[in-house]
């Protein structure tokens, strides 16, 4: 049944005053009872204030269904902003994480370039210090060699100058 429905029927005890108030009026008039006409008016008022009553009820539950729905959608609202905030957060935390991610990514990639360049200066290094041993090592070896060589002049010159010594003592 309709809001509107309710409104044009109007409810039992309304008919039942209505009823009674008419036929007060009726029977006061024909009897010439003021007081029962009257009687029968303060019935219809009555059926009037019940009818007034009804509508007004009617119009009170209306604007509690009408509440109930906005409640209902200012609810739904809500929870809509609710569920946009929480995706929104979301999906800051996911590009926080990419953004984290990259940046891994990026901190990895220097750490081997800066990783690699020490590594390739450690080889420069232990190459030039071998080049640098290897060429010591030539160098120790040639002075060694020198070294010999004059030590082979000088014990030749000793063994002239004692040969000569022991011809001059021969000679004297």
């Amino acid at each position: 049944m309709t809001e509107q429905d309710d409104l044009s029927k109007p409810s039992a005890s309304g008919v039942v005053e209505r009823l009674k108030g008419g036929a007060k009026k009726i029977a006061g008039a024909a009897l010439g009872d003021d007081d029962l006409r009257h009687e029968g008016e303060l019935h219809d008022e009555k059926a009037a204030a019940l009818a007034e009553a009804q509508r007004s009820e009617a119009e009170a539950d209306r604007r509690e269904r009408e509440a109930d729905e906005e409640r209902r959608a200012s609810e739904l609202a809500a929870e809509q902003r609710e569920l946009l905030a929480e995706e929104a957060a979301e999906e800051r935390f996911e590009r926080i994480d990419r953004q984290e991610a990259e940046a891994d990514v990026v901190i990895e990639e220097r750490f081997e370039q800066k990783t690699d360049a020490a590594d390739a200066a450690a080889r420069a290094a232990e190459t030039k210090i071998a080049t640098d041993a290897a060429s010591a090592a030539q160098e120790h070896r040639r002075r060694e060699a020198e070294a010999a060589a004059i030590e082979a002049e000088a014990d030749a010159a000793r063994t002239r100058a004692a040969e000569a010594e022991a011809a001059r003592d021969r000679l004297n």
